[in-house]
């Protein structure tokens, strides 16, 4: 089961400011900007909430922007699993400042010098893909994904990327087949295939409701969708996941049906199939409102809304 860490990606939340906040190291900026040893007792320096390790030593001077000093506890890490650690540490919040990107980028080089596994060079890849479609360098972000599927086509995450990228660029046929070829990737029953499939036919019905404008592909996407969302389970951390995204996904089928196939009986019917699946899909105002907007009966009115 994913821990409520990780859904929070699913659930579309925004990254994550870096923890590396001013007020949590002041007690450091009165301490002389000598390298620290590998054990810091020693050295008397407050790492705060970082480990004394090469890797806390990294992210903390990453963050406090010291670069030299981070690229410097980076050679230190021995092992890939810490070197590739360190990098996606470094790139998850998405906001860079001044150098970051740099370091990132050339200790990324090293790992990529140093190691042969095509797989575990193409998990670099993709941390760089990353950092590069954060900072709107889609091309540098493109060649990265290329390179990863490239080395590793079995792997879902370099089609993420590239998906991700043609989005971006609104490149819809491109999106399209980097989408349902990472879909094809997922073929298990665990909760993280079912989250990760629900997530990509959602993207799906998007791209072939709004932009190849082929309605009953898009309904029949986002049906797949609610289909695997309804298979996570129904304990306190997913139950408000699996509504709300049903609800969603609910919506945009109402929206097709009315709007793009002018079909308000057939959209009526589907209102009444989502609340019979969903009890607390009436419950947002908002999406009430919407309902109404779109000329549909609500269970306790009369007639439709003008």
């Amino acid at each position: 089961m994913l821990t409520p860490l990780l859904l929070a990606f699913w659930l579309g939340c925004s990254l994550i400011v870096p923890t590396t906040s001013a007020s949590a190291f002041a007690s450091h900026r009165a301490q002389p900007a000598s390298q620290p040893q590998t054990r810091t007792a020693s050295t008397g320096i407050s790492y705060g909430q970082f480990p004394d390790s090469p890797l806390g030593h990294f992210l903390y001077y990453l963050g406090q922007g010291r670069t030299r000093e981070a690229q410097t506890a980076f050679s230190r890490l021995s092992t890939f699993e810490d070197r590739y650690r360190a990098l996606t540490q470094a790139v998850y919040p998405g906001q860079y400042a001044d150098g970051i990107p740099e370091v990132v980028t050339s200790c990324a080089g090293i790992v990529l010098k140093d190691q042969a596994d095509p797989h575990r060079r193409a998990a670099i890849y993709c941390v760089l893909a990353k950092m590069n479609y954060a900072l709107r360098d889609t091309d540098a972000a493109l060649g990265h994904a290329q390179n990863a599927v490239q080395l590793n086509a079995n792997s879902p995450w370099g089609w993420f990327w590239i998906a991700e990228i043609n989005w971006f660029r609104r490149c819809w046929a491109a999106e399209a087949a980097a989408r349902k070829r990472e879909l094809s990737l997922f073929t298990g029953s665990t909760t993280n295939d079912f989250l990760c499939r629900a997530q990509i036919y959602h993207k799906l019905g998007l791209v072939y409701a709004q932009h190849f404008r082929q309605p009953e592909t898009a309904i029949g996407y986002h049906y797949r969708s609610i289909d695997e969302t309804m298979r996570l389970p129904a304990d306190r951390i997913y139950q408000t996941y699996r509504d709300r995204r049903c609800v969603g996904a609910f919506m945009n089928i109402l929206a097709i049906e009315v709007q793009a196939l002018h079909d308000l009986p057939r959209a009526q019917q589907t209102l009444q199939r989502a609340i019979a699946m969903i009890p607390s899909f009436l419950s947002d105002p908002l999406d009430r409102a919407e309902i109404l907007r779109l000329g549909l009966r609500l269970p306790e009115a009369g007639a439709p809304s003008e």
